[in-house]
């Protein structure tokens, strides 16, 4: 599965993460890992299973049946209950979750000495609230919900849904 590339993120004012070619390739494995366990816990296995099965050969993937383009693509619809329901893509969803593992995975390295953080004499390392990484989580865990509410709401259309719900994440 490839929905998102290493490029996404070099060409994205939202989600940018500095590449090297070593970065790259730790990047593409981290957007192996968190396509599948995110969209096995939006979705549910079965319909993870079924969604997998419609993306299209060439990358970027994309779903080709339109029930799995509705919770692809970013959508906004009034719900009664829990007022408007706004998603800004699938895509964007990755992004955001890849773009929070990444920077929490990499404040610090394993080296054959330990683990280690960088450190430069020309710079100081910045908090991750301060460069808004919980407020990228967040706004994941917006369309997150609003993909899941849009599948609740159609329920007849996707009966294997069995998705997770996610809650909200702070540094407090």
């Amino acid at each position: 599965m490839a929905i998102l590339q290493p490029s996404d993120f070099t060409d994205s004012p939202i989600y940018n993460i500095a590449l090297t070619l070593q970065a790259e390739t730790e990047l593409d494995a981290m957007i192996a890992d968190v396509e599948i366990n995110t969209l096995q816990e939006l979705l549910g296995c079965e319909l993870y299973t079924l969604f997998i099965a419609d993306l299209t050969v060439n990358t970027p993937q994309v779903p080709q049946t339109q029930i799995y383009i509705d919770i692809f693509d970013a959508f906004c619809f009034d719900n009664v209950f829990c007022g408007p329901q706004r998603s800004k893509g699938m895509k964007d969803l990755l992004m955001a979750y890849t773009y929070f593992e990444w920077h929490r995975y990499n404040l610090n390295k394993s080296t054959s000495t330990g683990m280690v953080r960088g450190d430069s004499e020309n710079s100081n390392m910045v908090l991750a609230e301060s460069y808004g990484t919980y407020d990228k989580y967040n706004r994941a865990v917006d369309s997150y919900r609003s993909i899941q509410q849009y599948i609740s709401d159609n329920s007849t259309l996707y009966p294997t849904f069995e998705g997770r719900r996610k809650h909200y994440n702070s540094a407090i």
